[in-house]
């Protein structure tokens, strides 16, 4: 059996697939009618922000825990998660390093098929460190040591954020125990269900770096330029997501224009999908968080 690093800094290592499954040997007929299948399910039972997201820059949709869980389902498969002796725990560094070990298994035989490792250790960026504003910068530390990037502001102009060290790493310990058995779990499945054609698994929605959230860009997309926008089926997406938790559409709507200036409130007023068509893929994640309460 081989394993495959996928990076150094979290150890995510994917084994192959066993030769377990019923359809070793395909035809030509069979594998285009698993794929066909497989397609079919995605496209109607399968919804961005939910299942998978979208990464600017990124050819397909990284799989989340749900979605993954879905096609585990769709498949006839269960997974199990056991502890892996990777696992690091320093209380005094501190450090903690925490792998499993994700198996998928037919439900009906108990026969694996499947299986990957995912880790999570506190010494990836998105852990180790916090970035705030400028304000919040503790005392005695210096600003011009600091690494900063900066923002752009509501209206125009543009603020700081700078990193900071986490000193609080041991309220983490659950949060990296999670995300990686998230992690073993999301590579299982895409390889017990032959979704890698699909789907990546380069980023979770829990995985992007703690960034103070400041003001959206005032400066609407450039005529002509490459700024990726949502589809319509992004915009059913959204608003079938916002009903499910009792946002009422034009709540949604008002939201939007009132987050981002580059989408106006006469667009929310008219409320027809050609008005939201030009809300930015980057800025999915920050309407999703705040249907979801986050903000």
């Amino acid at each position: 059996m081989k394993t495959l690093p996928i990076e150094s800094e979290k150890r995510t290592v994917v084994a192959e697939a066993q030769t377990g499954l019923p359809d070793d040997s395909l035809t030509l007929e069979s594998a285009q009618e698993q794929y066909k299948k497989l397609q079919s399910f995605i496209k109607s039972q399968m919804r961005v922000g939910r299942d998978f997201g979208i990464i600017p820059g990124c050819k397909k949709p990284s799989l989340w825990k749900p979605g993954a869980e879905k096609l585990l389902n769709f498949h006839g498969l269960g997974c199990r998660l056991e502890a892996s002796s990777g696992t690091v725990v320093d209380w005094n560094a501190p450090f903690f390093n925490y792998e499993y070990r994700a198996v998928a298994f037919r439900q009906r035989t108990g026969a694996s098929v499947a299986e990957s490792f995912g880790s999570c250790n506190s010494k990836e960026d998105k852990y180790r460190y916090n970035w705030v504003y400028e304000n919040k910068v503790p005392r005695g530390l210096k600003k011009e040591d600091l690494e900063w990037k900066e923002k752009d502001a509501r209206g125009g102009g543009k603020y700081k954020v700078y990193r900071i060290e986490n000193n609080d790493l041991y309220s983490l310990v659950n949060t990296l125990q999670k995300m990686a058995q998230k992690r073993a779990l999301i590579g299982t499945a895409l390889i017990a269900c032959r979704a890698s054609d699909s789907f990546t698994m380069d980023l979770d929605e829990e995985e992007a770096p703690k960034v103070a959230e400041g003001p959206a860009s005032a400066n609407p997309p450039p005529s002509g330029s490459n700024v990726a926008v949502i589809s319509k089926k992004d915009w059913t997406d959204l608003v079938d997501a916002a009903k499910r938790l009792n946002i009422p559409e034009p709540n949604l709507k008002t939201y939007i224009a009132n987050k981002f200036d580059y989408i106006t409130v006469k667009d929310a007023e008219n409320g027809d999908f050609p008005d939201f068509a030009k809300l930015r893929v980057a800025d999915l994640p920050v309407v999703l968080k705040w249907i979801k309460g986050g903000s």
